[in-house]
């Protein structure tokens, strides 16, 4: 058995909480390879609608639905300062700020091996935040700095944006909530909720109304979610979707 979550957006504008978070067990197979990947997926998803958690949208290349093939984290792109199409990946990665240097901007044009195994991610002093287009981020807003890019990325295309709506909820077969805050399954949730609550155009362009909508949720209340971010998640596999 293993336990996994869920991310059901939280559509009553009433309330301030963006994201409620189901954990849910299931049998597990542990061979990593894409087929048991997908047979551990249909499992969640069969054990969540027992709880009346459905439809549910995988959100990584493993997805049934080709929709969430599609807005996984490897398969979206940001728009930078010279509105150049950048990798969410590489953003998040290159936008990283340590005592020692940073942000390396050249490592947005560079694949996900390239990132990886770049050095200065790993060798450059404490990591103590990010920087990405004018806008400084802390440690304590990494997580947020992610989600503020997946959903930028989400917004561009209207495929995507009105695909997800469709869903009750999320899931990331690889999103292990006790090893990272940062998890894909969580932005697209925040986006639905906050389409569904009227606040996106409001937040979407705006740095502190965003973060001060984001706060209230539990899950950044949460001080045991405030981690000190010395390390950096490991990047997925590079998808060959563009979106369009």
């Amino acid at each position: 058995m293993a336990t996994r979550p869920i991310f059901v957006p939280d559509i009553d504008p009433d309330h301030p909480q963006l994201v409620h978070e189901h954990e849910v067990d299931s049998h597990w197979l542990s061979e990593p390879s894409s087929e048991q990947a997908k047979a551990n997926i249909a499992k969640l998803h069969a054990a969540a609608r027992r709880r009346n958690l459905a439809p549910l949208l995988e959100v990584s290349p493993e997805s049934d639905e080709p929709l969430g093939a599609k807005i996984c984290a490897a398969n979206l792109a940001v728009e930078d300062d010279r509105s150049y199409l950048v990798s969410l990946n590489a953003v998040y990665h290159g936008s990283m700020v340590f005592t020692g240097g940073g942000p390396f901007t050249d490592l947005y044009g560079k694949g996900d091996e390239e990132i990886i195994g770049d050095e200065r991610l790993t060798s450059s002093g404490k990591h103590v935040g990010f920087r990405f287009m004018d806008l400084e981020w802390g440690t304590k807003s990494g997580t947020m700095f992610y989600d503020w890019l997946a959903i930028h990325a989400i917004h561009r295309y209207q495929k995507l944006r009105m695909g997800i709506q469709r869903f009750k909820g999320f899931t990331e077969i690889d999103c292990h909530p006790r090893e990272s805050t940062v998890c894909h399954a969580r932005s697209c949730a925040i986006y639905v909720a906050l389409v569904k609550k009227k606040l996106l155009d409001e937040v979407i362009d705006n740095q502190d109304l965003f973060i001060e909508v984001l706060i209230k949720d539990s899950f950044y209340k949460n001080p045991d979610r405030e981690l000190e971010w010395n390390c950096y998640p490991a990047l997925p596999p590079m998808g060959s979707w563009s979106p369009t």
